[in-house]
């Protein structure tokens, strides 16, 4: 079989909001003092032979309300002439960047608003400059693996219940082990022109991006990453990072050697690949879903004053769970691709 050729156009454009924009990503907000690594949005545009479009576009932001998502979708739709279904977004749920959205009884001075109205003007732009950008390609789709940055933060008591690791010292009671595994798969997509020079790589892990829980911006492992991928391949080579099932995955190690790390392996799988051979389907479908929520009705009293936090969280804990009740919704809508 032959080498499928397809188009690929990649881009990125810089959304670090201004330096004193409150940060995200713990349960009390932080004044960012700095910027560690910029934050982006960043946008990888693929065409098959066929003429099937897609985009992925993936924001270095904790998490993004659907409302300003399809907006932004909508947005970029128009400006390249692409039907929405055909563009995905996820966010790489970075502890150290702004906030998109109120939490539970939080004030609206958290959030920089001006900022975050001109997302999807900016969203758009990423995704027509990667249009723009994009040239004949091929790809390699490569498998690799890393046991050794991340830990399930959940640990199981012997009297049931369960609790996050970094508790455990107020805990005298014996353990039974961790809840859950680990995800140890790097997915990874790499795409080069046809003369052999390096576009971007898209990369999927399964690991909490809140290794870097500082006052600074920052993409933290993922940034680092990037900064790798651009030593090796070229000062304008672009890398996608995609979470994976993240929630009870915590880090071993500091972003910068997870990013060291991370890299150092898929770049020497990357050398040793192939490109791939054979045709490359591309099709898209979104489909709406409902996630039900916990039962919060139920007493949640006792489970709070158990989960050996601080007494000024467990506080917190119990003034989200009355907004919570007073909300009354029982089911979350998210939207379900299938690639």
């Amino acid at each position: 079989m032959k080498k499928e050729e397809f188009c690929v156009g990649v881009s990125e454009i810089d959304i670090t909001p201004p330096v004193g924009t409150l940060l995200a990503g713990g349960i009390k907000p932080r004044v960012s003092i700095g910027i560690q690594d910029p934050l982006y949005v960043k946008a990888l545009y693929i065409e098959t032979e066929n003429g099937k479009k897609f985009v992925y576009v993936v924001m270095d932001i904790l998490f993004l309300t659907r409302e300003i998502g399809d907006k932004c979708v909508k947005f970029a739709s128009e400006r390249i002439n692409i039907p929405e279904e055909n563009i995905v977004w996820t966010t790489t749920h970075t502890h150290t960047g702004p906030y998109t959205l109120l939490l539970f009884g939080e004030d609206e001075k958290v959030m920089n608003k001006e900022w975050l109205e001109g997302l999807p003007e900016k969203f758009a732009t990423a995704v027509e400059k990667a249009y723009i950008s994009r040239k004949k390609a091929r790809m390699k789709h490569i498998q690799a693996f890393c046991n050794n940055v991340s830990h399930n933060r959940r640990v199981v008591l012997k009297d049931g219940r369960t609790i996050n690791t970094w508790l455990l010292e107020n805990i005298n009671l014996q353990t039974l082990g961790s809840e859950g595994p680990i995800d140890p798969e790097i997915g990874i997509l790499f795409f080069e022109a046809l003369d052999g020079k390096p576009i971007c790589l898209m990369f999927h892990f399964s690991l909490h991006t809140n290794a870097n829980f500082s006052q600074y911006f920052s993409s933290d492992y993922p940034g680092i990453v990037y900064m790798k991928m651009r030593e090796k391949f070229g000062s304008d080579f672009i890398t996608l990072f995609i979470p994976g099932a993240c929630g009870n995955i915590n880090p071993t190690r500091r972003y910068d050697e997870i990013g060291e790390i991370l890299s150092g392996i898929m770049i020497n799988k990357i050398e040793k690949e192939k490109d791939f051979i054979g045709k490359i389907e591309l099709n898209s479908m979104k489909k709406e879903i409902s996630v039900p929520f916990r039962n919060f009705e139920e007493d949640q009293t006792e489970r709070i004053e158990k989960s050996g936090w601080p007494d000024w969280v467990k506080e917190y804990f119990k003034r989200e769970l009355e907004i919570v009740r007073k909300i009354g919704k029982k089911e979350g809508r998210v939207e379900k691709l299938k690639v």
